[in-house]
């Protein structure tokens, strides 16, 4: 089941993936993932767009915040081990941000 991202999560994302595509060799969009390949495994993620199954040749996987399903309990019967999950933050406009010194 996914649930529907705003429009500003979806510029988020495709602000994320053109810094990913400059800093990486390349980035291939499919109907149901996008790939991000790296020389380096570490670089590397895939980031899927439906509930798809899981490859275990895929070095990492990304998840966005609107994904959900089953992921979790796939990943780590496939030996994953969770770092983070993709997450946008928003703060209210009308606050200030104090700036420190």
């Amino acid at each position: 089941m996914n649930t529907r991202p705003s429009p500003r999560d979806l510029a988020l994302l495709e602000d994320r993936l053109t810094f990913l595509a400059s800093q990486r060799e390349a980035l291939h969009r499919h109907a149901d993932r996008i790939e991000v390949i790296a020389e380096l495994p570490e670089l590397a993620t895939v980031i899927p767009l439906t509930e798809i199954a899981l490859d275990p040749s895929w070095p990492s996987v990304t998840l966005l915040p609107w994904i959900t399903g089953d992921w979790d309990e796939k990943l780590t019967a496939a030996g994953y081990e969770r770092s983070e999950r993709m997450a946008f933050l928003e703060r209210p406009v009308d606050q200030p941000i104090e700036v420190r010194s």
